[in-house]
Formats: C-alpha cells, sequence, structure tokens
C-alpha cells in the first residue's frame, strides 16, 4: 500500500483531525499489509513537517522511516517524463508534482 503525504502528516501531527484514525490504521495493519512510500512523499512529507511541527519532528519521521524499513521507492527519469505528461495533459488540475509522480 503506498503511504501518502498526508498520512504520514496525520501520524505525525497529534492535533491532526486524522490523528487517531491514521494511527489505528497503521497499528491495526502493520505486519499484515507491506507499507511503502517513495523519496518524492518522503521530500514533500519531510517539507510538510518540517514547516509545520519544527525539524525535530520531521527527523522523527524520517528515523521511523529507517526503523521500520518501509521500502521507498525511487524515482527515475522515465517516471519523471510520466508525471510531465499527466501534468501537461491535466492543466486544470491543481495536483502538485509529487502527485503526478505515482508511477514508480
Amino acid at each position: 500500500m503506498l503511504v501518502d503525504t498526508g498520512a504520514w502528516y496525520a501520524l505525525a501531527d497529534t492535533s491532526d483531525r486524522h490523528h487517531e484514525e491514521a494511527r489505528g490504521f497503521f497499528g491495526e495493519r502493520a505486519g499484515q499489509i507491506p507499507f511503502v512510500t517513495t523519496d518524492l512523499i518522503l521530500a514533500e512529507s519531510w517539507a510538510l513537517i518540517g514547516s509545520h511541527l519544527g525539524r525535530p519532528a520531521a527527523l522523527t519521521f524520517w528515523d521511523t522511516l529507517r526503523e521500520t524499513r518501509i521500502p521507498i521507492l525511487t524515482a527515475d527519469s522515465i517516471d519523471l517524463e510520466a508525471a510531465w505528461r499527466i501534468a501537461q495533459a491535466f492543466g486544470d488540475q491543481s495536483f502538485s508534482f509529487v502527485d503526478a509522480s505515482r508511477s514508480p
């Protein structure tokens, strides 16, 4: 299961309205469903958590990914080219670069 920035942020921020739900979901599914994320999601999550909760929280987030050994898929040039095509094809949408890059 691909874990996106919104879920990582909800886990990190105890005041987030989805924190308890995210915590429960991850707690129940850990070990049952293989979680993965991407390098771009890691970067986006680091920036969001760091800007809202501070650098120590961002470091804790990254350390948790390392400790739990959640695979981090990396985007390659083919993925980035596909993201470019998606962004161009859907010019009326406001999704982020990371959201366009979901192909790994």
